[in-house]
């Protein structure tokens, strides 16, 4: 049919176009890389990439914030295991609801924070 034959051409049409893209490709000399050195710089990173990520982040008091929240809920999760080991030593005489209680709080705390993180 006429739109089987118009396919075929342009389909033999292309492939000559690539064949011909890729022998010319090959024979010509190369006109560049591909790929460029990176440059790579020993010691410390600079105050001024520090600066740059802290801007991408959102700014110094996002930054400070986030690590803020990082650092409180790790320190409730290491107070919730603290408080387990009060609460298996238990030698004050107080409930097992005030004790639950406290682990509780730190471990929602924890959670919260986390969470948000």
């Amino acid at each position: 049919s006429v739109v089987d034959n118009s396919y075929e051409i342009k389909k033999r049409e292309e492939m000559n176009r690539t064949q011909f893209d890729l022998k010319t490709a090959a024979d010509s000399k190369p006109v560049g890389k591909l790929t460029d050195k990176e440059d790579q710089k020993i010691g410390a990173v600079s105050l001024a990439t520090f600066k740059t990520y802290v801007t991408g982040f959102g700014g110094w008091h996002v930054a400070c914030g986030v690590f803020a929240v990082f650092w409180i809920a790790e320190g409730c999760k290491a107070a919730s295991d603290v408080w387990l080991t009060v609460w298996v030593d238990e030698k004050d005489g107080k409930s097992e609801l005030f004790y639950f209680g406290v682990y509780l709080a730190f471990t929602l705390a924890g959670i919260v924070l986390l969470t948000l993180k």
